[in-house]
């Protein structure tokens, strides 16, 4: 209670209190202080509350038994470390981010705001708004200008007669309000995503160039915040995609025989992935020169290639990916002028399957077979869907070699 008392004054004493006797920079130095001053209570507030959130969250996970290994219905945590991703869940970054809006709105007091947020797919989605009751306005609208001249500038952009208003602020019909003065805020938490705060009034003249210096001060401090917070938050997904692997590895261990290690697999892959084919090959002879492999698992479509198929390793994607001991990633089979076979020259048909991701499982840096997923869908899996698959194979490829050893 004595923060927020502490945080109210300061911000009555910053917007309605006038220093004169300082002089013009005295009373920015000032008005900076007691605004680096709301700044921090709003983040120590913002902080405190997601402690006693994270707390409860341990406590409730304590009181739930953990599972041994991975069941049915687990996958791999990704890294998801972004801005946009952050910024999703209510009651973190984004409460602080509307807690900073509502700082800079009391500051410079506008008709409306709004909050933009550019993810690293440079897509501008709409964060948050306030805006005047009677105003009408079209949010389905961009300000893509406005973006490109902040995109090209500094951090703070103010506009004080600004006509027509329209091509910078398209969200409003001008027989109904048309906007003078505008004041917009570039804030890059990285060099892919920002965040824009734009405010307009209907009065001329209704920003001051000399509250820039504040602003900035402010824009800096959300900045610093939200990049603390990514990195952290990158961290966390590190060490849980780490836990998610090694419990991976622990399921194998677990297997009786390679048969058993190969099911367990393809469970786990079949888990994690979206596919209308999954794939599990090994060469005859493993360790030597053998230029034939044969399918240990497959799941999915109805094809002839099926458990015990054995195929050429110089023939068909799959073959390939083996006998380079490279992985294979690609969006459509059937993009180009000719066919391609998924295993052998006598395919006539790809039975549908569009997208391809293969890797290999590699024991002493030579590729001892491959997994494989194929999907009807056309680009189904990323790079992002390689990597951790190759993860996957690495540690499959150890489950594989123990039983190698045993052999």
């Amino acid at each position: 209670m004595k923060k927020y008392i502490l945080l109210y004054l300061l911000a009555i004493v910053g917007i309605f209190v006038q220093f004169s006797f300082l002089g013009v920079v005295g009373n920015i130095v000032f008005k900076l202080l007691i605004f680096s001053g709301i700044s921090y209570f709003l983040y120590d507030i913002w902080r405190h509350s997601n402690e006693e959130q994270d707390a409860e969250s341990r406590q409730d996970k304590t009181e739930q038994p953990e599972s041994e290994a991975i069941s049915a219905n687990d996958s791999v945590v990704f890294d998801n470390s972004t801005v946009q991703a952050i910024l999703s869940r209510e009651g973190t970054a984004r409460g602080f981010v509307q807690n900073e809006f509502a700082v800079i709105w009391g500051f410079i007091l506008p008709d409306n705001g709004y909050l933009f947020l550019r993810n690293s797919e440079g897509s501008l989605n709409k964060l948050h708004y306030k805006h005047q009751s009677y105003i009408r306005t079209r949010m389905d609208k961009k300000p893509d200008l406005l973006i490109e001249l902040l995109n090209r500038g500094g951090s703070v952009l103010i506009e004080k007669d600004i006509q027509p208003a329209s091509n910078l602020l398209p969200f409003y019909d001008e027989d109904e309000y048309k906007p003078r003065s505008l004041l917009a805020i570039k804030t890059e938490v990285t060099p892919q995503e920002s965040l824009y705060f734009l405010f307009d009034s209907k009065a001329p003249n209704a920003f001051n160039s000399e509250d820039i210096p504040i602003l900035e001060e402010i824009n800096g401090t959300v900045a610093s915040v939200l990049g603390k917070l990514l990195e952290e938050d990158s961290i966390a997904g590190s060490l849980s995609r780490e836990q998610k692997l090694l419990e991976i590895a622990n399921t194998l261990n677990t297997a009786d025989d390679l048969d058993s290690c190969i099911n367990a697999m393809s469970t786990i892959i079949a888990n994690q992935f979206e596919a209308s084919k999954l794939t599990i090959a090994f060469k005859n002879d493993i360790g030597s020169k053998e230029t034939t492999a044969v399918i240990k698992k497959a799941v999915g479509i109805d094809d002839p290639f099926k458990r015990g198929y054995e195929f050429s390793l110089e023939d068909g994607l799959n073959g390939w990916v083996i006998s380079k001991n490279k992985p294979y990633l690609l969006g459509n089979i059937d993009k180009g002028e000719y066919f391609i076979p998924r295993f052998t020259k006598e395919e006539k048909t790809n039975y549908g399957i569009k997208s391809f991701l293969s890797v290999p499982v590699s024991i002493d840096d030579e590729a001892a077979g491959s997994i494989t997923l194929e999907d009807t869908t056309i680009d189904k899996y990323s790079e992002e869907d390689k990597k951790l698959l190759q993860d996957f194979s690495r540690i499959f490829a150890y489950a594989v070699k123990r039983f190698l050893k045993n052999k």
